[in-house]
């Protein structure tokens, strides 16, 4: 079958998409990507490993203060998530290797961007406290962003629970960030609220754990 625009969508696109920015913005962009990538020796396991590059290189130039070009290479980065499984549905290339380096390349990368954030915002900001701050609040964001609970299942399933919490979930809180970004905002009041928000949630979750295992002993 010719790899044509409208054949792509035909047998790679999701028959379900829950996922409002992957349905109206990522997929309809990233269907051209994969039209370039299925042309190409280019495996889908390569074009994760692309998106990998690209969300290092934003999370990199967060960390200089760079937040415009940084949310720039995320929103490529997503794009090329999107990319890789469409690629690997046209090209048989499906696996569960692919599963897990999509995978660790979440559990890398978001982490990496509060990171990124923490030491940007800190660099930019006068004053040691403040500065000294925000870097803290980004690796506390960033340290309970991990959900290192996937790695049995091997899936990334990000549920949408209402449009607050989803604010806190990638792709969302990337898209936040990018707004963040455009306009200049003070990325202080980003990070005070993530890092409260996602350290008090990770809690309750570890609490709700412990009561669950509590009463079947």
């Amino acid at each position: 079958m010719n790899p044509t625009i409208k054949n792509l969508k035909l047998i790679c696109r999701k028959k379900v998409e829950t996922e409002p920015y992957a349905r109206w913005v990522g997929r309809p962009i990233s269907i051209y990507f994969t039209w370039f990538f299925v042309r190409t020796p280019i495996s889908a396991n390569q074009v994760t490993i692309l998106q990998g590059i690209f969300g290092l290189i934003g999370c990199i130039l967060f960390g200089y203060g760079q937040f415009i070009a940084g949310s720039l290479f995320l929103q490529i980065g997503y794009i090329l998530d999107c990319s890789d499984g469409e690629v690997a549905r046209w090209n048989n290339q499906q696996s569960k290797s692919g599963e897990y380096l999509d995978l660790i390349g979440h559990i890398i990368i978001i982490p990496l961007i509060y990171f990124g954030l923490g030491i940007g915002a800190g660099n930019i900001v006068l004053g040691i406290l403040v500065g000294t701050g925000n870097i803290v609040l980004g690796m506390l964001a960033g340290l309970f962003s991990l959900k290192l609970e996937m790695f049995p299942s091997g899936k990334l399933e990000i549920k949408r629970r209402g449009f607050i919490q989803s604010l806190f979930r990638y792709p969302d809180s990337m898209n936040v960030i990018t707004i963040f970004a455009l306009f200049r905002w003070d990325f202080s009041y980003f990070l005070i609220i993530y890092a409260t928000v996602m350290t008090l949630g990770r809690f309750r979750q570890i609490y709700r754990t412990y009561k669950e295992k509590d009463t079947q002993a």
